[in-house]
């Protein structure tokens, strides 16, 4: 179960996003360091298939907390 004291949480779910080119892979990257350079925490959700194979093939799904959907990120932090 996530802390919730004084944490800040960010979720993504680009679920209408149909590929995750290099750009979108590196901006997503920037984003997590900045997130957590704030001491905050970034989950991403709703993956559709190409983004989810895209993160495996980099191994940025050992990189960034990946969630089944919006309700299990909602479940996390409740």
């Amino acid at each position: 179960m996530a802390e919730r004291s004084s944490a800040i949480f960010w979720v993504l779910c680009p679920k209408q996003s149909l590929h995750c080119y290099s750009s979108g892979l590196g901006a997503m990257v920037v984003t997590l360091q900045r997130v957590r350079s704030k001491g905050a925490k970034l989950y991403l959700c709703s993956l559709n298939d190409q983004i989810k194979i895209t993160l495996k093939l980099t191994k940025m799904d050992k990189v960034f907390d990946i969630l089944s959907d919006r309700a299990a990120f909602d479940a996390l932090i409740s």
